[in-house]
């Protein structure tokens, strides 16, 4: 009997973007668990596609069989693609300073949710052999993946939002220290003045960037309750930060340039 053999394999374009710079030994690792596994699911990928296109040219049980048996290799992948990536995820969300604790810790536990459902899932997969239900559980999974791409922009808006605000609080502390190193210095007092005079620009610069952080969580915040619109959520949180990364990295060269000549 002809049968449709048909398994959608859903992988979103994942990606570890700008707001994962950091390094560090455990993220690391994890990212690289992570692009070994979808290296091999793109190998598996390829292989069931090649397996389903011989089983519609010969439709033999021997042929339907093999193709069964690729989807199992490529579904039972993909959960591992899934999983290691939010691992990588996790990690960052961890380890990234300027996260907010509240965040971190329901992200995270999200998270924690979503890897052991792709072990289930993955459990599942191995111990079937029937076609029709290794599609079902595929399709239970591809079902869910406005919940994953809202888990994922969820967690780099966090991400985004958490650089912004170590790179503002780090820019305050030194912006601190060398404005009292100017003041208790004997340096000349039209010198001083002007150095001094910098600062408004500086702690300006500080003050847009917590607006910023306030406005890009309140944005998050929104985004939290529409899992139709996690990229458009995502970009939204961007698009308030934006300027603020510039103009802190701009605050820092002023900074830069107020230092010279000042002895720490």
């Amino acid at each position: 009997m002809r049968r449709k053999f048909i398994v959608i394999s859903v992988l979103l374009v994942l990606f570890f973007s700008s707001t994962l710079i950091f390094a560090s030994e455990l993220l690391d690792q994890a990212k690289s668990d992570y692009f070994f596994q979808l290296e091999k699911y793109r190998e598996e990928e390829k292989d069931f596609y090649l397996k389903r296109s011989q089983y519609r040219n010969l439709q033999t049980f021997a042929s339907q069989e093999e193709a069964v048996q690729a989807a199992k290799v490529m579904l039972i992948r993909r959960a591992e693609v899934w999983r290691t990536y939010f691992q990588a995820v996790r990690i960052a969300l961890l380890e990234t300073k300027g996260v907010d604790i509240i965040a971190r810790n329901s992200q995270t536990n999200k998270i924690e949710t979503w890897q052991k459902n792709m072990i289930e899932h993955k459990k599942r997969l191995e111990n079937l052999n029937v076609i029709d239900a290794v599609l079902l559980e595929s399709q239970s999974l591809e079902e869910q993946k406005q919940t994953i791409e809202k888990l994922t922009y969820q967690s780099l808006g966090i991400l985004a939002i958490a650089k912004l605000q170590a790179n503002t609080d780090q820019l305050k502390a030194f912006s601190q220290k060398i404005k009292d190193a100017i003041e208790a210095q004997e340096l000349n007092e039209q010198v001083k003045q002007t150095k001094l005079r910098g600062f408004i620009e500086i702690d300006r610069s500080l003050s847009n960037s917590q607006t910023a952080i306030s406005q890009a969580n309140i944005k998050l915040a929104n985004f939290e309750g529409d899992i139709f619109n996690a990229k458009l959520g995502f970009e939204n949180v961007q698009e308030k930060l934006i300027a603020s990364y510039d103009q802190i990295r701009r605050a820092y060269q002023l900074l830069v340039e107020l230092s010279e000549g000042v002895e720490l």
